[in-house]
């Protein structure tokens, strides 16, 4: 790697860190405003999340909940909790209008305004960028007086924002997220190239 892919990379993470905030900073800004106390940020609940949306992203997984219970018992191994709660999207605004419509599109839909709205008190959120379209995961926990390990981990499997409908002209449009550059056909699904892990 380059000095300049390097700081290529880098950048590219510290903005991508910036929205996964700017979203935890809109999700508080609801809570607060219906007299809910705000969600505490936990990076290492961000981790989990960040993985999950770069396998959305690389194709490995669907756009949806795959691999929750799994997340959640790898969380409960370092954090108690009692609640995990999800939600997912994905979309292909710009860089300055994909957390606020994605959290917009998260409050029009019951099962992920449920999870916004939840008993939780600590999230994390990822976001991973590739083809034009970022894909979006919170994770919601609730950790105040929760049993070691948790009983049971649930999530929210409402529908969860869609990539915008494709037109005609899209058919042809490179950023349309069927036909993206760096997307390949491998045995057994699709693989992604994405911007560089953090």
């Amino acid at each position: 790697m380059t000095e300049d892919s390097i700081a290529r990379a880098e950048s590219a993470s510290t903005d991508l860190t910036a929205l996964e905030r700017q979203v935890h900073e809109l999700v508080n800004n609801h809570r607060t405003a219906i007299g809910l106390a705000p969600l505490a940020y936990s990076e290492e609940i961000a981790a989990s999340a960040r993985q999950h949306s770069r396998d959305m992203a690389m194709g490995s997984v669907g756009l949806g909940h795959e691999g929750a219970d799994m997340r959640g018992k790898s969380l409960s191994r370092t954090i108690s909790f009692s609640q995990f709660g999800e939600n997912v999207g994905a979309n292909n605004y710009s860089r300055s209008a994909a957390p606020r419509t994605t959290v917009s599109e998260w409050l029009q839909s019951s099962g992920h305004r449920k999870n916004i709205e939840g008993n939780f008190d600590l999230t994390g959120v990822g976001i991973a960028h590739a083809g034009g379209t970022f894909f979006f995961t919170q994770i919601f926990l609730l950790t105040h007086g929760s049993p070691r390990p948790p009983a049971k981990v649930e999530h929210t499997d409402a529908p969860s924002p869609k990539v915008e409908a494709p037109s005609a002209k899209s058919e042809q449009d490179p950023s349309d997220p069927r036909r993206r550059a760096g997307r390949k056909r491998v045995p057994g699904g699709w693989v992604q190239d994405i911007e560089p892990a953090r």
